[in-house]
Order: C-alpha cells, then sequence, then structure tokens
C-alpha cells in the first residue's frame, strides 16, 4: 500500500486511535503524537487521540502532549474507535490495547520493521511496512507531505526525537539522506536538538546510576568476546512502576555494546519471575532481527527484542546459543 492509498482511507476515517507498541521508545511516542498532529489538522472536529499500553519512557516526557497519551484503561473505556492505526509494529505488539483490534471496524498498520511481515487476520486490515525508511517517524513526515502540510516547531520536535532515537543520534548505517533530509527540516521549523538529545540520553535518577554501576559489574562475555551481555534479575529491578523499571534501564544494553571486540550485545531483563524482556544489539554482520523473531520478537537487522518465558539464567543461555548459532553460520544482514 502506498502512502496516497492509506491517506485516503485516513480521509474516510471516523474516530481514530493512534497506537504505540509495548515499552515504546522515542520513535514509537514521537510517531503516533505525530500521526496525532497530522490528523487533527487534516480532519479537524474528528476525534483523534494517541495511546500507549504502556506510559511514555522518561525521555520523551518532555514532548509537547506526552501527558495526554492514553493508557490501556482509559483508551478501553473511550471505545469503540471506529479506525485502529497502529504505527511501528505490529498488532500483535500492543499489549492491553489489544481488545479494540477486534472492535475496529478498519485497521491500518504503519511501520518499518523488516519483520513485520504478517497481517493480523482483521478482514478491513490496510497495510504500509517499509523497512528502508530509518524511522516510523520518517513515514510519518511522508504524510505529512502528501497532504502539504507545514511543519511547525511542535511536531518538528517529535519528527527529530523519533529520527534521533532509531538512528542512534545519526550514528548508525541506517541514517539515510532522507532521514537527514527531514532532521533538517525539523531544525529549521524550531526543533532544537540539544533539547531533543538532551531528554533522551542525558536524564537519569541518582538510583537509576547506581543500579547501572551494579548492571556494569556483572557484565559477562562469550569465550571469543565476540558477544557480551548484562543479566539483571527481578529482584534488582522490581517496584510498582513498570514504566519505572523501564526508565531504570533504558540504554544500558549499550554498554556491553562498546566492548572491544563485541559483534552482539544483549541485555536480560527479568520483568516477572519467568519472564526475561531481552534486548539485541549488532555491530557486525549478524541480523540480530532474525534471532529476535526465532523467540517471537522482532526488530531491525542491528536492533532488536523479544521475551522469553523462561527463568533468567535458562533465558540467557538460550539467547546466547542463538547468537553464537548466527556467528557461526551466518544469520546476516541483507543474507
Amino acid at each position: 500500500m502506498t502512502v496516497a492509498e492509506m491517506a485516503r482511507l485516513l480521509e474516510q476515517a471516523g474516530p481514530t486511535l493512534v497506537v504505540a507498541h509495548e515499552d515504546p521508545d522515542p520513535d514509537s511516542i514521537g510517531s503516533i503524537l505525530a500521526a496525532r498532529w497530522v490528523l487533527r489538522r487534516v480532519r479537524p472536529g474528528l476525534p483523534v487521540e494517541a495511546a500507549s499500553p504502556d506510559p511514555p519512557p522518561l525521555s520523551c516526557r518532555f514532548l509537547s502532549g506526552s501527558g495526554e497519551v492514553l493508557g490501556p484503561d482509559e483508551a478501553l473505556a473511550r471505545g469503540p474507535w471506529q479506525t485502529l492505526w497502529v504505527v511501528d509494529c505490529e498488532p500483535s505488539r500492543i499489549g492491553r490495547l489489544k481488545p479494540l483490534v477486534e472492535t475496529a471496524e478498519r485497521l491500518l498498520n504503519l511501520d518499518h520493521h523488516a519483520t513485520n511481515t504478517t497481517p493480523s487476520g482483521h478482514p478491513a486490515e490496510a497495510r504500509l511496512i517499509d523497512p528502508s525508511a530509518a524511522a516510523t517517524g520518517l513515514l510519518i513526515h511522508r504524510f505529512i507531505r502528501h497532504w502539504g502540510l507545514r511543519l511547525d516547531a511542535e511536531v518538528a520536535t517529535f519528527l527529530y526525537a523519533a529520527l534521533m532515537g532509531d538512528t542512534g543520534s545519526f550514528r548508525y548505517s541506517n541514517t539515510s539522506a532522507e532521514a537527514l533530509a527531514v532532521a533538517r527540516e525539523a531544525l529549521l521549523a524550531g526543533a532544537r536538538p540539544d533539547e531533543v538529545a538532551h531528554n533522551l540520553y542525558e536524564r537519569r535518577t541518582f538510583d537509576e546510576m547506581q543500579l547501572l554501576g551494579r548492571a556494569l559489574s556483572v557484565l559477562a562475555r562469550s569465550d571469543d568476546g565476540r558477544i557480551a551481555w548484562i543479566a539483571l534479575p527481578h529482584g534488582w529491578i522490581a517496584g510498582d512502576d513498570p514504566r519505572a523499571r523501564a526508565d531504570a534501564t533504558d540504554g544500558f544494553v549499550n554498554y556491553p555494546r562498546m566492548v572491544e571486540g563485541v559483534e552482539v550485545a544483549l541485555l536480560f531483563r527479568e520483568v516477572e519471575p519467568g519472564a526475561v524482556r531481552v534486548s539485541l544489539r549488532s555491530q557486525s554482520s549478524v541480523d540480530v532481527s532474525r534471532i529476535a523473531a526465532a523467540f517471537q520478537g522482532g526488530g531491525h537487522p542491528r536492533a532488536a527484542g523479544c521475551t522469553v518465558r523462561r527463568p533468567l539464567g535458562q533465558a540467557v543461555d538460550e539467547v546466547v546459543r542463538a547468537v553464537q548459532a548466527a556467528l557461526g553460520q551466518g544469520a546476516r544482514v541483507g543474507g
């Protein structure tokens, strides 16, 4: 499906809810806020809201309107929504918002993950999946361009945060000419790179810094030094607020990635006994999205994630073995 074709469906849509994925990141939150901004201008008067199965992370709470993102209870109570627009993931990854898929008359799916290959089965589903896009925020910008809208500082900041998050501050190999062109346009419209960078990468509580020190004390690596990981037991990250637990470990996977000689970095978080969330990062030719897919996860060739329903030690063993097999057998980017 093209942008123009999905745009026509949005022009005909009834009350619309734009939905992020579980454990949302800057691209996810920036994209749903930008999509809401777009629809409220193209369809003035149409009820349009943004929702997330988990609250926006601390790094994204500086974004205008992030405090208005609906949680599952409120989104379900205010339904049914005629159109559900799932962005930056497949519909199976929207957690407690999944019941809305069944009640929506129309399901739209906009994403840039190569692992998003299977339709949900909704009878009125329309999909636009473009793995060549550096971020889903880039796809939202294509709708802005399609409708001839002009960026203001608010939406420019949403887009810049989405791009900065998914390109690793424009350092990763997915940083494209289009991404840099849209970033330039966002800056000219009023996005402040210092503000976005500070919030995305430099906001930590004292407790989070202490947890980082503890996490680095259990940094481990394979005998050949090509894989490094951190495994955090439930007791270290337990608490009443799941969002606070996720905020506390945001970015921890980048530390094993920095170790000289490491090709694949892993972060294991035991979010509850018997459930381990795994973040995978590759800086070699290994496609970690394929490894994540083997554990019912997904993502990008160089950044992916999954949840392994095993005790922490067993989850570490299984995922590390899968990475070792990929390194030996060639689960390669673009292969």
